[in-house]
């Protein structure tokens, strides 16, 4: 049975994107995390992305075991898997 503040909370519209991203038990898999632990398939090698917003609203990736490794883009995703793909 729901209380009376849980069934306020629903009707006013839940919880707002984001609001729980760092409260979740896991909280690299929120895609605005940004750090995200990665395995590479063919050999089962871990490493870790890094992808922070920059001033203009585009995106910078790294990889932390390869700092040299540097891409922008305009989406995190696509900056992600870039970085990744170059790893």
């Amino acid at each position: 049975r729901l209380n009376t503040a849980t069934v306020a909370f629903v009707k006013k519209g839940g919880w707002k994107k984001g609001q729980l991203a760092y409260h979740a038990p896991f909280p690299h898999l929120h895609p605005e995390f940004p750090l995200k632990p990665r395995v590479e398939r063919d050999t089962a090698r871990t490493f870790q992305t890094l992808c922070l917003p920059q001033k203009d609203g585009s995106f910078v990736a790294s990889i932390v075991e390869a700092p040299e490794i540097l891409v922008y883009d305009r989406s995190r995703k696509v900056a992600e898997e870039r970085a990744a793909r170059s790893f």
